[in-house]
């Protein structure tokens, strides 16, 4: 069998990369084979069937030469299903837009289902086409991200001692056991469950309290970016809300991307 195989798929463009004067690197984020990259040979080109077919943020039916299982791969054609191209007449928006396809494009891998991934991001990309996200979407999105990645963090049940979380209690949160810990076993200075192997780092904790509590646990239940739009939050409400999600996400998926702190 020849080792080169023509596939198609549905894909959103998470980055474009030039290679040459006329030829570019395209990644995809496909909800059957995750992370696709793919070469397409003189885009540039006057006369090229690329042109205005895809570009940041479109999502296209993409034809590809499959070579190896890894590897990159050639674009033979594609064709826009959805351009979003309002994004680019709203640049809060499209720095919003850029951050979660960087966050994206980093927890995805390539050939592995990716459905889920696929679904949330372009459920908020479409979102930010209509409104200017609120900082707060792009929290709720690590959140979702998180879930769909299979990490969702502990927010319901102490992963100590198994027992549900209450509000009212002084909980923490804990980077190393992935969620919250209940005011008892943080009082009594029980950050992780003892039949689990410690890692060598050491242990970061963040003071929760009943606001936050009720925050994250209301975002872990939406599906959608417009319960996050409307939540309000204090600046004081936010900064905790950031380090949770990005100590969380760093430590047990990618780094945050540079985009974080621009978006």
């Amino acid at each position: 069998m020849n080792a080169r195989q023509f596939q198609s798929t549905t894909g959103t463009v998470l980055a474009i990369t030039p290679v040459s004067e006329t030829s570019h690197v395209v990644t995809w984020l496909t909800p059957d084979l995750g992370k696709l990259v793919t070469v397409a040979k003189g885009a540039y080109r006057p006369k090229s069937i690329f042109l205005g077919q895809y570009d940041l943020f479109y999502t296209c039916e993409v034809l590809f030469y499959r070579t190896k299982p890894a590897g990159m791969h050639i674009a033979r054609e594609c064709w826009t299903i959805n351009s979003r191209t309002s994004l680019r007449q709203n640049w809060r928006a499209a720095c919003a837009a850029s951050y979660i396809c960087d966050l994206a494009s980093k927890n995805v891998v390539p050939y592995r289902n990716e459905r889920n991934v696929f679904e949330l991001t372009n459920r908020t990309l479409d979102f930010f086409t209509e409104v200017t996200p609120a900082p707060q979407v792009l929290l709720w999105y690590e959140l979702a991200l998180a879930g769909a990645i299979g990490l969702s963090p502990r927010l319901f049940t102490c992963p100590v001692c198994e027992r549900p979380l209450v509000g009212k209690e002084h909980n923490i949160f804990s980077v190393k056991s992935g969620g919250l810990v209940c005011g008892k076993c943080s009082e009594a200075g029980r950050t992780q469950n003892k039949g689990k192997d410690a890692e060598d780092v050491p242990e970061y904790t963040i003071p929760v309290t009943p606001d936050i509590f009720s925050i994250l646990r209301r975002w872990q239940n939406e599906s959608s970016p417009r319960f996050a739009q409307t939540t309000k939050c204090t600046p004081s409400q936010m900064a905790v809300l950031s380090d949770i999600l990005l100590s969380f996400l760093s430590f047990h998926a990618a780094p945050a991307p540079v985009s974080r702190a621009i978006a």
